[in-house]
């Protein structure tokens, strides 16, 4: 694999990842049957997102809800797997991996398999209570992993992951965010609002930006409207449901929409 490095890329300007929300896979409640459709519209997607201008994009297997919380079963990690090596073969955009709900090691491996850049990790330290239960960090096994692979796939890692709370009292956010880097061995960081699709707090953002010493990605409920705000305390953004048709995240990726949020990162950030 090129080494790739998440520093010298946002220096390029801001960054924005565009997400693909594969449909349920092998072995997932909702699994329609059809591998052909997944690969479909996955790559349909795709795209749509590179012909929009993302920067990169980010596949994760959204559609497998009830989701495990560390580990997939071989069915489903295998085709996604194939999924996203397809992907891979069609797009030379940077690319990313994210197995939900907390499947670091096993996205590692992906990653590193189909020669994406980087994986997004929803809890890297600490525990968080979520949906699926309770989340404890695995980077000591994710960290010692990339070393025995040797390879430089990027660490994505969430502070207050969307679709979690925290049990107890918390650390101040700054130390938060130094452990995070220190201990999670984070090479960015991402910062999201409380549930899918909704915005994450301004004030959060900025605290985040204003204490990390790696790039921070604003994760949820970016929109054009709200661009301008969040720019200010960011150095990327990952897009979802804004990028959909009709801005509902069941729906394909619309081009139009992708295209108009990017004209609007153009206006905000001239070169």
């Amino acid at each position: 694999m090129d080494l790739w490095n998440v520093r010298d890329w946002v220096q390029e300007g801001l960054r924005v990842i565009g997400v693909i929300h594969l449909l349920p896979l092998p072995g997932s409640p909702r699994y329609q049957g059809s591998m052909a459709q997944i690969m479909d519209r996955a790559l349909e997607d795709a795209d749509a997102l590179i012909q929009g201008g993302v920067h990169a994009i980010l596949v994760e297997n959204f559609g497998d809800v009830p989701f495990w919380k560390d580990r997939l079963p071989e069915e489903t990690l295998s085709a996604f797997t194939v999924v996203a090596y397809e992907i891979r073969k069609h797009h030379p955009l940077p690319m990313g991996i994210n197995l939900l709900r907390n499947a670091s090691r096993a996205a590692l491996s992906v990653a590193h398999a189909v020669g994406a850049q980087f994986i997004r990790i929803n809890v890297p330290i600490g525990a968080r209570l979520t949906p699926e239960g309770w989340i404890e960090g695995r980077m000591a096994e994710t960290a010692r992993l990339r070393s025995q692979l040797g390879t430089s796939v990027a660490f994505f890692e969430d502070v207050h992951v969307k679709h979690s709370w925290p049990v107890g009292q918390e650390p101040p956010l700054r130390d938060l965010v130094e452990e995070t880097v220190q201990r999670g061995v984070a090479d960015a960081l991402i910062v999201t609002g409380p549930r899918t699709g909704e915005e994450v707090d301004p004030k959060h953002l900025n605290e985040v930006y204003r204490y990390a010493d790696v790039p921070v990605f604003a994760g949820s409920g970016v929109t054009t409207e709200n661009l301008a705000r969040i720019v200010r305390s960011c150095h990327g953004v990952i897009v979802g449901t804004t990028f959909k048709k009709d801005g509902n995240i069941s729906n394909p990726v619309d081009p139009d929409r992708v295209q108009q949020f990017m004209d609007r990162v153009h206006a905000l950030t001239p070169s």
